[in-house]
């Protein structure tokens, strides 16, 4: 009945009817499209570095003392232990040289509870 001109369109109506339209949409019905404005390659930069000191900020205020203790520690996996056992046999040392050495160094990473820190591996 509204299409055919019978009855007017309630505001209701038309608070429903916008609800299903994107605000480019809207713009266009009014006549108000924005000027698309180029944007140059300081503006990205600038627009990262702020995206970069806004999420440094909130990572050192949410999770600082963290962030901070992860910096410093290297969790010791099975690959950084393999890695100077190939060295060692690439020196062409000894199999015994490289099982003494080896040992030492699977057990060094147990007794600092399997992580380094700074404080751990200058001790």
């Amino acid at each position: 009945m509204i299409h055919s001109g019978k009855h007017r369109v309630t505001e209701d109506l038309l608070y429903r009817a916008l609800a299903y339209i994107s605000h480019e949409e809207l713009a266009k019905l009014t006549g108000q499209t924005p000027e698309v404005e180029l944007t140059t390659i300081n503006d990205l930069i600038r627009a990262n570095a702020l995206f970069r000191e806004r999420l440094l900020s909130y990572l050192n205020r949410y999770l600082g003392d963290y962030v901070h203790s992860a910096g410093n520690k290297w969790v010791v996996s099975e690959e950084d232990i393999e890695e100077p056992i190939r060295t060692k046999r690439l020196e062409d040392r000894s199999e015994q040289t490289i099982k003494d050495e080896a040992c030492y160094i699977r057990h060094a990473p147990a007794e600092l509870n399997c992580f380094l820190s700074l404080d751990g591996a200058s001790e």
